[in-house]
Order: structure tokens, then C-alpha cells, then sequence
């Protein structure tokens, strides 16, 4: 019997290959080994073919120095061990399972089996025995436009933010038929609000109180307008307040305990500002670089992050399989503009506009087929597309987006 050595992985190693590089994960406590020697990343990568989830030592990697550091690692790191032992009498290892089940879709089977014909609708609406009604996870819906915010008249693109323009308000009507529709995923909902006056205020209290019925209902609106009215507003546990501050002199007011302060900032000034203001308050405060698009090293500064970063968090394989596949950030979520616009990707073309004839079902159908914006991963732009990281890094952002900069983190200034 013959008799040979091998180097085997735990199946909780996720391991990926790129342009010469193998990275290996562990699924337990996010330890990583990263493998720059071509040959050797080379070896690593094929062991997706193989039952026993390894491959066979050679001789002349037993000579080999860096094979041998390598090996030593795997084991003290626990990604696994060598073992000598006939071919036949390998240990079964199954390396990590594909997994998505947070998404009821199956993408190679929609691309397979759809095409951008809207009249294959009726046809396909129960594709795979799962309703396409099961995708919509969360929705934001711009009830009013406001007209005092043309500093910020962007934001609406970067975050929740009211979205300025001339007097207009969505069509609740429209938005109450729609979600009269069970959509089973659907648990969250997003009101942005911009103006708020003696004239909506009734019809934006009983909106509001009527989905808070069935919805954890997260409302965005102006730190003022909620201070002005905040005795009206309904306080209960399923409505989270992220109100928005036009100056740090709105810090001093008193708000109630179920409310989060946010603010955006465009230099450093700003920001220093602010976070000296936090300190002598002592109060929470998100504050949030807005990019005007003379700002962006700034904004890249804020938002930047490193490697070390990255595996400060630990991942399951299914989130590292949904992000090769998806975005998970923007994945069944639906913006829609008081003007009636609809979006997959607020960073995108709208997909379609409120109106009698059209359902959110449709808009959901016509984004998984025609438009496919929830399936703009980091393999697909640059630098991203050529790094060994991408499906550890987050998914893409709407500021990235927006910024048309997908690099934030260090790997390449390094």
C-alpha cells in the first residue's frame, strides 16, 4: 500500500482564488492566510475538485520553504493538518456548502430561464414554486419633497434624505393598494419626510399609524420639524426616529430617548466641529460626510478603511457566497420619489413611476430580469474586480455608488 502525504482543510476554510493569490478564511473566528506564490496559490486552488477538500504534497514542496511556513500556519491556526495515509483511505471533507438562504432567489436559474420580455410575467411570476413577491425586503418611500435643503440637494442619492424639489407629495393612495399585498419578507419600511406643516401633518399621523400596524417603520426627517411637533408624533417601540440637524445649535434641544441625531458634514471643519460638540454634550450623533463632488478626499478620508478592518469582522459562508452573488446592501429594497419614481438602485435609472397601471410586483420582476441593479457586486468594477478580497470586503455602497469610487479601503495605497 502506497503511502503519501497530504495537507487537508476544515470545512469551515473558505478559500478563493485570484490572478495568482489564494486567501483562506476561517468561518469561526475570521483568521485569514493570505498566499501570494503563484505556485503554490495554484496548488491551493484546485482543491475545489477534489472529495477530500486538499491536495497531495509533493517532494519537492517538502523542500520547499515556503510550503513548509504554509503548512506550519495552517496548523497553528487550526485551517487544518497533514496526514499520510493511502489515497484510498482519504478522509471525507467537505468544503463549505453554498448557501443563500436569506434570499429566496436563485440566480443562476433566473438568468437561465428569463428574459427581458415583460409579457413572460404571468408565466414566470411563480418561478422555482417561490412567489417573486418574496424578494421586496424593505422599501423607502419619500412621502414630501422639501424646498429648504438646496445645500444638501443630493443627499437623497448618499442616505434617507429628504429630497428637495418644489412642493410635491407621493401618491399614498397608490402606495396604501400596494401594500395592501402580503409581501411575506417585507418588514421594514423607510419614510423619509420633508416638509411638515399644519396642512399633512394629520395625513402623515395617520400613515404613519396605519403601517405601524404591520411594519417596524424607520422615519427620517428634519430635527426641527420633529421638536416643532413632536407631542403629535407617535412614540412606540416598532417607529424609530433618524432625524436630521441643519446645525450643531440644534444638539442643545431636548429630544426623547427613541430618536437617533444625524448630521452631515462637507469638510473638516465640520467634522472637528461636531465631534467636539459630542463631546461636551454628551449626546449621540451620527455624523455622515456629504459628498459635493468638490469634497472627495475628504469624504474618501472619513470613509476609509483597512485589511485589518476586514477581518475585525467575522462572516458566515453564506454571507461571503450572497455578496459574490448580490448586493446585499441594496437586494430586495425599492426607493421611491415623491415625484413617483421608482428605484432599484437610487443611484440608477428608475425602473418605472407610481401609476394605476403598475404594481410593485412588476417593479420587482422588471429589476430581477431587465435591470439586475441588485446584482452589482465588487467583481464587476474597479479596482475590485482584480482583488483577492472582494467577497470579504462589504458590498457596495450607495456613496460608492454615487462617488463612482469603489476603492476606499488601503490595498491598493500600500
Amino acid at each position: 500500500m502506497i503511502m503519501s502525504k497530504y495537507i487537508i482543510f476544515y470545512s469551515y476554510i473558505y478559500i478563493r482564488y485570484c490572478r495568482g493569490k489564494a486567501l483562506l478564511y476561517s468561518l469561526l473566528d475570521g483568521g485569514h492566510i493570505l498566499v501570494e506564490d503563484p505556485i503554490l496559490a495554484s496548488k491551493i486552488s484546485k482543491v475545489h475538485n477534489k472529495p477530500y477538500y486538499g491536495f497531495k504534497i509533493s517532494k519537492s514542496l517538502l523542500d520547499n520553504h515556503l510550503f513548509i511556513s504554509f503548512a506550519n500556519e495552517v496548523k497553528e491556526k487550526m485551517f487544518g493538518e497533514i496526514i499520510e495515509k493511502s489515497v484510498e483511505h482519504l478522509p471525507l471533507v467537505f468544503q463549505p456548502v453554498v448557501d443563500v438562504k436569506s434570499y429566496s432567489l436563485d440566480d443562476e436559474r433566473i438568468s437561465s430561464n428569463l428574459n427581458s420580455n415583460q409579457q413572460d410575467f404571468e408565466y414566470f411570476k411563480h418561478r422555482m414554486g417561490t412567489d417573486i413577491i418574496n424578494n421586496l425586503y424593505e422599501i423607502t418611500l419619500h412621502i414630501n419633497s422639501a424646498s429648504e435643503i438646496y445645500k444638501h440637494r443630493f443627499a437623497y442619492k448618499q442616505y434617507c434624505y429628504p429630497f428637495y424639489s418644489k412642493s410635491i407629495t407621493l401618491d399614498l393612495e397608490w402606495v396604501k393598494r400596494e401594500l395592501s399585498v402580503s409581501f411575506p419578507n417585507l418588514e421594514v419600511i423607510n419614510l423619509v419626510i420633508g416638509e411638515v406643516n399644519d396642512g399633512n401633518l394629520l395625513d402623515l399621523l395617520e400613515f404613519i399609524s396605519y403601517q405601524s400596524r404591520f411594519y417596524r417603520l424607520s422615519i427620517y426627517m428634519f430635527a426641527h420639524h420633529f421638536y416643532q411637533y413632536r407631542t403629535d408624533f407617535i412614540l412606540q417601540d416598532n417607529i424609530q426616529y433618524i432625524l436630521w440637524l441643519q446645525g450643531k445649535d440644534e444638539l442643545l434641544r431636548s429630544y426623547t430617548s427613541n430618536v437617533i441625531l444625524s448630521i452631515l458634514v462637507e469638510n473638516e471643519s465640520e467634522y472637528r466641529g461636531c465631534k467636539k460638540m459630542l463631546n461636551i454634550e454628551n449626546n449621540t450623533m451620527l455624523i455622515l460626510p456629504y459628498c459635493n463632488k468638490n469634497n472627495r478626499d475628504f469624504c474618501c478620508r472619513i470613509l476609509s478603511y483597512t485589511v485589518k478592518d476586514l477581518f475585525s469582522v467575522k462572516l458566515k459562508h453564506n454571507e461571503i457566497v450572497s455578496k459574490s452573488i448580490l448586493n446585499v446592501n441594496t437586494f430586495g429594497s425599492l426607493v421611491i420619489l415623491p415625484n413617483g419614481d421608482i428605484f432599484s438602485d437610487i443611484n440608477c435609472r428608475k425602473l418605472a413611476v407610481v401609476s394605476p397601471d403598475i404594481s410593485l410586483k412588476e417593479v420587482i420582476f422588471l429589476e430581477l430580469v431587465n435591470s439586475r441593479n441588485w446584482f452589482l457586486t465588487r467583481k464587476k468594477v474597479s479596482p475590485c474586480k482584480k482583488c483577492i478580497f472582494m467577497n470579504i470586503c462589504p458590498s457596495i455602497t450607495d456613496m460608492e455608488h454615487f462617488m463612482n469610487k469603489y476603492d476606499f479601503c488601503d490595498i491598493y495605497k500600500t
